[in-house]
């Protein structure tokens, strides 16, 4: 039996093969000041005001890292570093910022 188990390891063994790495499906990070960056950090800033439900609502000050990763079958994820800076609106005023 323990000899049936080490053939079976062995027969594994041998016929595995490691992915090899696809340079598309890697991630890219682009510039921070890059304009598709800036609109993304500002719908996720918007984003974060939407669904704020008590305090002051805040506005990007910095944009710290980014990394775009591609999402089958289309379209892109954005992996986005922030700083957001808390405003003296309230997350109850509708005037916009």
């Amino acid at each position: 039996m323990k000899s049936f188990l080490l053939l079976f390891c062995l027969a594994q063994l041998c016929s595995c093969r490691s992915i090899p790495l696809d340079p598309i499906a890697g991630y890219k990070e682009p510039a921070c000041d890059d304009p598709d960056t800036e609109q993304a950090a500002l719908a996720a800033v918007d984003y974060i005001n939407k669904h704020l439900p008590r305090g002051y609502k805040h506005t990007l000050n910095q944009i710290d890292s980014v990394k775009v990763w591609p999402r089958r079958p289309t379209g892109e994820v954005y992996d986005i570093e922030i700083d957001t800076l808390e405003t003296t609106c309230h997350v109850l005023d509708p005037t916009p910022l």
